[in-house]
Order: C-alpha cells, then structure tokens, then sequence
C-alpha cells in the first residue's frame, strides 16, 4: 500500500515534469510564433490567393502559388515607384 508520503513525493515528481515540459513548449511556441511572421510580399500574395481562389480561377495548386508571389513581386515593385508608399515599412506583422 502506497503511504501518504510516497503519493506526495509521486505528485511533486509529476508536477515538476510537467512544469519542465510547458517551460520547453512555451520556449518553442515563442520561436514558431516568430518565425510565422508575415512580411508584406506574403501579404501580398495572400491577397492574389484570396481573389484567385474566391473566383475560381486556378487549374492547379502549385501554379496558382507561384503566380500568387510573382504578382506580389510587380506589386512591391509598384510601392517602390510611388513616393507615398515608401514611407510604410516592410516590417513582420503578427500573423
């Protein structure tokens, strides 16, 4: 029979586990989260994605994909020509 001592002991074991684990997840959901920042040109073809896919205008996944940076591309382009739009920055966004 398990004393009362020994089921603390039991506890206190699984607890700091525990808290280790969530220290280490939280340590990598951090980094993740950083690393799914978006930056304008993905915002960019995020919106080409949208309208391509809203109106069904794609034959297959990969091209419209490719096609979705490569206009990203012209428009970033475009922002640099316009004076206006070069006062924004390109910084990461929370996704």
């Amino acid at each position: 029979m398990t004393t009362q001592a020994e089921m603390l002991e039991q506890a206190e074991q699984e607890i700091a586990r525990l808290t280790a684990l969530l220290q280490r997840n939280e340590k990598y959901y951090h980094a993740d989260r950083r690393a799914l920042q978006l930056r304008l040109r993905d915002k960019f073809a995020i919106a080409v994605l949208t309208g391509r896919l809203t109106n069904g205008s794609y034959s297959k996944w990969e091209d419209v994909a490719s096609e979705a940076y490569e206009i990203a591309d012209v428009m970033l382009k475009a922002r640099e020509a316009t004076p206006d739009a070069q006062e924004a920055t390109d910084a990461p966004s929370e996704p």
